[in-house]
């Protein structure tokens, strides 16, 4: 659930709360976790409102440094800093498949 939506702030409610929940889907792919886990529903909206979650990185190592990032930006509290729609999403998934790094970043060098 996105932040806007946990704190009920309907009017905030944009494509960008669709981007959150493939973005957990994917950290939960790399990490074998939830990007949010506490013993209660609630306290788990409450880290959903307040907490990062942790970089998939540092759960996992070998997880590739462009495939985090477009996995946090999914994860952003703020809907401006995610990903305008799952489209957007897509296309840059899609760019990591194919070896292109994400819109507005080169890629990284091959060695």
């Amino acid at each position: 659930m996105a932040p806007e939506q946990a704190s009920g702030e309907r009017r905030e409610l944009t494509p960008a709360a669709d981007v959150l929940r493939p973005g957990a889907i994917l950290y939960e792919l790399l990490t074998a976790r939830p990007p949010f886990r506490a013993p209660t529903v609630m306290e788990t909206v409450v880290q959903v409102l307040e907490r990062e979650p942790a970089p998939p990185r540092q759960i996992r190592q070998g997880v590739p440094d462009e495939l985090e990032k477009i996995c946090l930006k999914c994860l952003e509290k703020a809907p401006k800093d995610r990903y305008a729609s799952a489209a957007d999403l897509a296309e840059n998934l899609e760019r990591y498949l194919r070896g292109g790094g994400r819109r507005g970043h080169r890629p990284a060098p091959s060695a």
